[in-house]
């Protein structure tokens, strides 16, 4: 048997076990705390976070001050915010941005309002002028964010939202509610009235997992689902 000793095939191998091993460091980090949750490497997760069963955090994200429900799974860094379950985060998302003053002050430079801020790194104050943390944001369950969205501090996300990648959001989402754009407007809903609030009235997100599980096929027939008698 003829062993392929490459450049490219040591490099390979070298790259597997270099994840494997970083896998295993960061599982550890965490296990203790969060038992059930998948932690890719290059996480942090600050004390104050809250995770659900079964959450995957996956590699570069750091979380501050945030909650996630059961099932929900995150490619983006978070703060200050609660996410409800079976959500869907994509990439390169931004939560709550920090706010800039921009009315009354001469300048929106950090310098002016705050003694100790993280992006100038200068001050000219002595104390804070200005609260730059923005108020916390609520995403409810089974929401689904595309890649590079930016949700404004204080945006409250109902369920079974769908925001379009690159959509800015800076007012509330209705449930089932389709948007997007810059701002992000409604484009549509996904289901009709009484789906909506049938949806709604069962909340199956909440439901036992075994029964999700065995009548999965369910959930890809909307009109079979809300004829069913739960």
């Amino acid at each position: 048997m003829r062993i392929n000793f490459s450049f490219e095939n040591l490099l390979r191998i070298f790259h597997n076990v270099y994840e494997k091993i970083l896998y295993a460091l960061f599982r550890k980090l965490y296990a203790k705390k969060y038992p059930e949750s998948v932690i890719f490497p290059w996480v942090s997760i600050d004390e104050s976070c809250i995770l659900g069963k079964h959450t995957v955090i996956h590699r570069n994200v750091h979380l501050v001050n945030t909650i996630l429900g059961d099932y929900t799974y995150t490619l983006s860094s978070m703060s200050n915010t609660t996410v409800g379950k079976f959500c869907s985060i994509g990439p390169n998302c931004i939560f709550g941005p920090a706010k800039h003053p921009t009315k009354n002050f001469v300048s929106t430079y950090p310098a002016f309002f705050s003694k100790d801020n993280t992006g100038c790194l200068t001050t000219f104050s002595e104390k804070d002028l200005f609260d730059e943390q923005p108020p916390r944001i609520l995403i409810g369950n089974d929401v689904w964010i595309g890649c590079n969205c930016i949700i404004m501090g204080g945006i409250t996300i109902g369920n079974g939202v769908i925001i379009g990648a690159g959509a800015v959001v800076t007012k509330d989402v209705e449930d089932y509610a389709v948007v997007g754009g810059v701002p992000a407007k409604t484009i549509h809903y996904r289901f009709t009235k009484d789906q909506i609030e049938f949806l709604n009235k069962v909340k199956w997100w909440d439901w036992d997992i075994n029964w999700i599980k065995q009548h999965h096929l369910l959930f890809s027939d909307i009109n079979k689902f809300c004829l069913e008698k739960f």
